[in-house]
């Protein structure tokens, strides 16, 4: 008897199991399907193409020598000397602090 019903709930887990998997293949066959419709739809677009822009700029001719822009020059800060000015800071005396300066920016003279 007890062997009976430990057939039978074999038998049902399988026939479960079978059901489910069955019913999950059909799922993904829709879905796969309904992919491959609407890549084909996409496909079959027509894109509208975008014409190039005119150029609106004419070149201008030019009478004379080339003219040269003038182009305002921005300072670049001294690494040297914000170092330098750091040591200080901390309290370095100014003999040090140029002495250490020297060994990492040569170039520096105070």
């Amino acid at each position: 008897m007890i062997i009976g019903g430990g057939i039978f709930v074999l038998l049902a887990i399988v026939a479960g199991g079978l059901l489910i998997a069955r019913r999950g293949g059909n799922d993904d066959e829709k879905m796969f399907a309904n992919q491959a419709t609407m890549m084909n739809q996409m496909q079959a677009q027509n894109y509208q193409q975008y014409p190039q822009q005119a150029n609106y700029q004419q070149p201008v001719a030019q009478n004379g020598p080339p003219v040269q822009q003038a182009v305002a020059s921005v300072a670049q800060p001294d690494p040297g000397l914000e170092y330098y000015q750091k040591l200080v800071a901390q309290g370095y005396p100014h003999e040090h602090a140029v002495a250490y300066t020297q060994q990492y920016y040569p170039q520096f003279n105070r």
